[in-house]
This record gives structure tokens, C-alpha cells and sequence, in this order.
């Protein structure tokens, strides 16, 4: 009786130590299955990543190719625009060129410069611009300057006996009237439109200034 005793006691102690190593492996198995279902997730926001980038670089390689070719469109059609400020227009257009060739400026940077530049030379094209100045005709004189967008440029010599237009590409002088009616477009704060009606308005820009 004793025997049997001890031998059912002895039976029945293992039991305990069995449910705790199951329950040990249940959870274990539980967080493999949670650390399995991280593994995949983080898989694929790299695939989401990766093909984003892809996507990335598909625009970047289109965009780039085509913010150079804006550039030249530009380029063309400052050598066919009115000469006015010339070289500092050149010199704006040239630091443009720079950035969309530097590898090391974010491409949205590059875009913006290139549009920055393209409102530039539309806003010269709503301006009325004034200055003093000297043409190669005359050398020795002071002339008043006034631009009108891109509709008329001329030069008056400050005695109004004089005055020239650009017109097809060159300074071209103008008749002893029509100088004179030049004097309002030339010191008035506002365009004098019944003035800039009297005069020839601009032809193709030719490759030089003299401003």
C-alpha cells in the first residue's frame, strides 16, 4: 500500500512542470509568430520604399533633361529678345545654368531658380524703366532712356533735338518731330500712351547694348 502510494505521488508530480513547458512553448511560438509578422511588414515598406525611389528617380531623370532644354529655349530667346540690361540678364541666365548642372542642389531647388528667372524676364516685359546713359552716336552727350516693356526702347538727348529707337535689331534715329513728342515717355512717372503711339514700336533685337 505504501509502495503504491509513493508510486502514484511520484506519477503525478511531472505534471505541473509539463503544463508550464507548454505554456513556455505556446508563448514562444506567439512571439515568433509576432516577430515573423514585423519581419514582413518592415519587408515590405522596403518593396513600398523601393519603389518609390525608382519612381523618384524615373521623374528625376525626366525632369532634369527637360529643365535644360527650358534653359536653352530661354537662352535662344534672350539673343532674339530687346538687349536691354544684357549682361546682367546674361549673367542671371549663366548662375541658372550652374544649379541645374550641380549634382549637390536638390532638383525642386534647381526648378525653382529656372522659374524664378522665366518671372524675371516676364516682369521686364510689364516694366516702364528710365535712366541716363550715352549711345556710340552720341558719344558726348548724356541721353534720356526709356523702356517700354518690350514694346518700345528710345533715347532723347536731354535738349529734345534729338532721339533714337531701337527698332530691327539697331538704334535708329528719329524725325525732328517725333523726338520731341518723345519727352513725355522720357520724364513722366507714367507711360504717355498717346506719345508711345507716335513712335515705331520694336523690331527683332539685334546682339548688342548699349545700356
Amino acid at each position: 500500500m505504501a509502495t503504491h502510494l509513493f508510486c502514484g505521488s511520484a506519477s503525478a508530480s511531472p505534471a505541473p512542470q509539463l503544463t508550464e513547458l507548454e505554456q513556455a512553448i505556446s508563448q514562444q511560438r506567439v512571439h515568433n509568430q509576432f516577430r515573423q509578422a514585423q519581419l514582413a511588414e518592415l519587408q515590405q515598406e522596403e518593396q513600398r520604399l523601393a519603389a518609390r525611389q525608382a519612381a523618384l528617380l524615373g521623374v528625376r531623370e525626366q525632369l532634369e533633361p527637360l529643365l535644360l532644354q527650358q534653359w536653352q529655349q530661354a537662352w535662344h530667346q534672350l539673343e532674339l529678345d530687346m538687349p536691354f540690361f544684357l549682361m546682367t540678364r546674361q549673367g542671371d541666365w549663366q548662375g541658372v545654368r550652374q544649379k541645374l548642372l550641380a549634382p549637390d542642389v536638390p532638383l525642386v531647388q534647381r526648378a525653382a531658380s529656372l522659374l524664378e528667372q522665366l518671372q524675371q524676364e516676364d516682369d521686364y516685359g510689364q516694366q516702364i524703366s528710365r535712366y541716363r546713359g550715352g549711345l556710340p552716336m552720341a558719344p558726348d552727350r548724356q541721353l534720356a532712356f526709356v523702356r517700354v516693356g518690350r514694346l518700345a526702347w528710345c533715347a532723347q538727348q536731354l535738349d529734345a533735338q534729338r532721339a533714337w529707337c531701337w527698332q530691327a535689331g539697331q538704334w535708329q534715329a528719329l524725325p525732328a518731330a517725333m523726338a520731341a513728342a518723345l519727352t513725355p515717355l522720357t520724364h513722366e512717372a507714367k507711360a504717355d500712351w498717346l506719345a508711345l503711339s507716335q513712335l515705331p514700336l520694336t523690331g527683332p533685337a539685334g546682339e548688342a547694348s548699349h545700356e
